[in-house]
């Protein structure tokens, strides 16, 4: 499986410690270059970017040219201000054909699911479970730790997946 991911969804997998779960879902992780940018001061995932993600790379000046035109095009259609969730939408459906996306953004799905299959990182339990990495239990310890953070990630969201497991 290949995935084009977003900044935020690096940021707390990183956060909680779960990081090397991504490569053991997916075979390629990709990322645009806006996500790149933001992740610069993200000292905790700098090595786990240099091993695993994959720049998105353009073969002429023209391919960028019209990839830029396609993301602010789609910023303006969906009513975003996000300029990495857009290049991750494009990239996802126009460019490299991944089998997802993956956000941690609740806007996400809401916004950019005309753009093809899209994961929130709560849901990644799922895609483990299917693959049989998680047993039930890891996908419950993986739910509880975006509970522990201080600043929590979709409080409400998260207890909802718990209590269905």
């Amino acid at each position: 499986m290949k995935c084009v991911i977003d900044t935020s969804a690096i940021s707390w997998m990183g956060r909680i410690k779960m990081l090397e779960l991504l490569p053991r879902l997916y075979d390629q992780i990709f990322a645009p270059p806006a996500v790149l940018e933001e992740l610069i001061p993200h000292r905790e995932t700098k090595e786990f970017e240099a091993t695993y993600v994959i720049p998105i790379r353009f073969e002429t000046l023209e391919k960028l040219v019209e990839f830029n035109e396609n993301v602010r095009g789609t910023m303006a259609q969906v009513g975003t201000s996000d300029l990495a969730d857009a290049e991750v939408a494009i990239a996802h459906k126009y460019y490299l054909f991944t089998d997802e996306a993956v956000y941690a953004n609740k806007d996400a799905e809401r916004r950019l699911a005309d753009y093809g299959p899209i994961r929130d990182i709560a849901n990644i339990f799922e895609l483990a479970e299917e693959k049989g990495i998680f047993t039930r239990r890891d996908s419950i310890e993986f739910l509880q730790l975006f509970l522990k953070k201080n600043q929590r990630y979709r409080t409400q969201y998260v207890e909802s997946l718990l209590k269905k497991l």
